[in-house]
């Protein structure tokens, strides 16, 4: 009973988490609008020089300001709360199923209980269990988080500058704007295709040619008994030229999209 009391309680916090979130995130949006709208009266005071216009704008402005600041600490403290629930949900029952049944022992010796009896246990080894219960569940949680933000935030967009769009000109604007969107995102989704291909590609190239550093590392003894080092030299080079080529036919092709469309931030590309 305890224990229903209980995930009943945690489903009840989480669904208040994510209501809150909605009407956060609606609130955001509206705030972030009347924000574009006084800098645009801003901007409009200077260029006009009228200073009544400005200083009245900078006023709203700075009404405007914390409010707006303070939807968007809210929003980014509910995204966390939402991932430590989700972390704490799923750590308790992770945890309860890992304690019981002396399940911890069979993972961590499964492979000797396997040789032992073949067929006596189906659960897989795991040499690392603590990184499963702790880094691994972390990472779930604030990824589930981080979704639920990604996905929400554009749909809560869409809808309110449509609505917007919809009460100033009509039903054609947001429906031509919709087809539109519709259309270049397809478009662009069909050319950005090869990008799979081009990482998957380049990080196989950079795998063999830092295999090939690694290895002069592990056997330095041996290449240095046998005056192996040009050798080994000569494999790097070979290695490392495919690998330069194939990233500049990646630049290349990456240029060739920004033609077509410009993202606000270049390829983040995290390499161990």
């Amino acid at each position: 009973d305890f224990c229903l009391s209980r995930g009943l309680g945690d489903v009840y916090k989480r669904q208040v988490i994510i209501c809150t979130i909605a009407v956060t995130l609606v609130c955001r949006s509206l705030l972030r609008l009347k924000l574009r709208y006084i800098s645009t009266s801003v901007e409009n005071g200077v260029m006009t020089g009228s200073e009544t216009s400005f200083w009245s704008s900078i006023k709203q402005f700075a009404y405007f300001i914390i409010p707006t600041s303070a939807s968007y600490a809210l929003f980014n403290y509910l995204l966390s709360e939402l991932a430590i629930n989700v972390r704490s949900n799923v750590s308790t029952r992770l945890l309860s199923k890992f304690a019981s049944h002396k399940v911890y022992f069979q993972i961590i010796n499964a492979n000797q209980l396997q040789s032992i009896t073949p067929g006596s246990t189906q659960i897989e080894a795991s040499p690392n269990p603590d990184q499963v219960l702790t880094n691994d569940i972390e990472h779930f949680s604030y990824a589930l988080s981080g979704l639920f933000s990604h996905v929400m935030r554009p749909v809560v967009d869409i809808a309110i500058n449509a609505e917007r769009l919809y009460r100033t000109g009509g039903a054609v604007i947001p429906v031509v704007m919709g087809i539109y969107l519709v259309v270049t995102s397809n478009i662009l989704n069909y050319i950005r295709s090869p990008v799979t291909e081009f990482t998957d590609r380049e990080q196989s190239l950079e795998g063999e040619y830092r295999s090939l550093i690694a290895r002069i590392a592990t056997s330095a003894e041996e290449i240095a008994a046998l005056e192996g080092g040009r050798n080994e030299e000569h494999n790097v080079l070979q290695s490392m030229h495919p690998l330069l080529e194939y990233s500049r036919k990646f630049a290349q092709f990456r240029c060739n999209i920004c033609l077509l469309y410009t993202s606000p931030s270049p390829r983040d590309r995290q390499k161990s």
